[in-house]
């Protein structure tokens, strides 16, 4: 680093302990006592100059502090990773519009599923919606269907799945109907609670 240690602690050390070696080597060539260069205490530096034996102190309060603080952040780190969700799933519902109504009366809600693979194996993401009766869904690129859809999620990557779901008119019994969606990857099982809208008035 082109510093003279003679000069005492500098700024420009990155305390890479090159210059204790180098001094050992060449103190080992004159046969002179080693160590003239090396890391260590202020108390004992001053039990050195005074005459005394240095002391070193395995277990000290600090040295039991450090450690349980050290403990305690690997018993964190475990649990995390133990308890970790490999899924993650947000749902967006549409807010312009909220609902289509159709030719046919029935009531269109979109939705945009935003599923978190977390896990290191690739896998169709199964989706499958729970609302009103007789609701179906379909994607842009999907006819309609009454089952699930799968959308393929690769490893450690999110991906946005666009959703339609229709419900008929007569199953809507209010402007605002429960509904969830659930997602399952290899890696676990995700269920977000959302709302189905619609124009029909709460029946009584």
């Amino acid at each position: 680093m082109g510093i003279d240690i003679r000069d005492g602690s500098q700024l420009a050390c990155i305390n890479c302990g090159l210059c204790a070696d180098a001094c050992d080597e060449v103190m080992a060539r004159v046969g002179r006592p080693q160590g003239l260069v090396a890391y260590d205490t202020d108390s004992a530096v001053t039990d050195r100059v005074e005459g005394r034996s240095a002391v070193y102190r395995l277990i000290r309060p600090r040295t039991l502090v450090y450690a349980g603080a050290l403990a305690l952040v690997a018993v964190v780190m475990l649990w995390g990773l133990t308890h970790r969700t490999f899924i993650t799933v947000h749902v967006l519902r549409d807010r312009n519009p909220t609902f289509v109504r159709l030719h046919d009366g029935a009531i269109r809600n979109g939705y945009t599923l935003k599923i978190a693979n977390r896990s290191f194996i690739t896998g169709p993401a199964k989706i499958v919606f729970e609302g009103p009766k007789g609701a179906h869904m379909e994607t842009p690129a999907s006819a309609d269907t009454t089952g699930p859809i799968y959308a393929t999620v690769e490893a450690n990557t999110d991906r946005a799945v666009r959703v339609f779901v229709t419900a008929p008119e007569t199953s809507l019994h209010g402007p605002r109907m429960p509904a969830k969606f659930t997602v399952t990857l290899p890696g676990g099982v995700e269920t977000v609670a959302t709302t189905f809208v619609s124009d029909a008035e709460d029946e009584e």
